[in-house]
């Protein structure tokens, strides 16, 4: 039987997946290459989803988890500001350690969602090996949460910055650097 060329992609993405352990994952893209996909769990959507976040955007993926590394210097990565205070930062509060006690101490089905992910972005990366940078080691739940911990950290230094010097002068109203309408 021959397979349509346009279902090849979905196939191969849904045979990858089984293959990796994800007992039931179908990524369907549509005319515009969103994807919707449909898991037996939710481990299975989340596997699904780190798959199509590696596939759609790696570079932004991996920029991620190697800034919450606080490897940004060590491997090249140029992003607005200087890489090294953003690694600094990430060692001076120890981000990754803290990410790491926080996975340990979650329940074990909520370890399972982030590991899920994780495993989704791993599986992208071996079907890939092209596109895997040497520096990068396994990507697991922890550096989930590292990343989800740094973007929270970055968020209210930008808070603290644009909003509360406002405040201080005494502003009536802030004056927000973006628009609602």
């Amino acid at each position: 039987m021959k397979i349509p060329r346009i279902l090849r992609p979905v196939l191969a993405v849904i045979a990858s997946a089984l293959a990796a352990g994800a007992a039931s994952v179908e990524i369907v893209r549509d005319h515009y290459g969103v994807p919707h996909i449909f898991g037996a769990t939710l481990a299975d959507a989340l596997y699904g989803q780190g798959y199509c976040h590696a596939q759609d955007n790696l570079p932004l993926v991996l920029s991620g988890i190697c800034a919450a590394r606080g490897e940004s210097s060590l491997n090249g990565e140029e992003r607005r500001g200087s890489a090294v205070e953003s690694d600094f930062s990430v060692r001076i509060f120890h981000l990754s350690e803290i990410a790491l006690r926080n996975y340990e101490s979650l329940p074990s089905q909520d370890r399972r969602l982030l590991d899920a992910y994780a495993l989704g972005v791993e599986k992208f990366l071996a079907d890939h090996p092209a596109k895997r940078p040497a520096w990068l080691g396994r990507i697991s739940g922890a550096d989930i949460i590292a990343v989800t911990k740094l973007r929270q950290m970055q968020q209210s230094l930008e808070w603290r910055r644009t909003i509360c010097p406002a405040r201080r002068r005494g502003a009536a109203s802030v004056s927000w650097p973006w628009r609602w309408t």
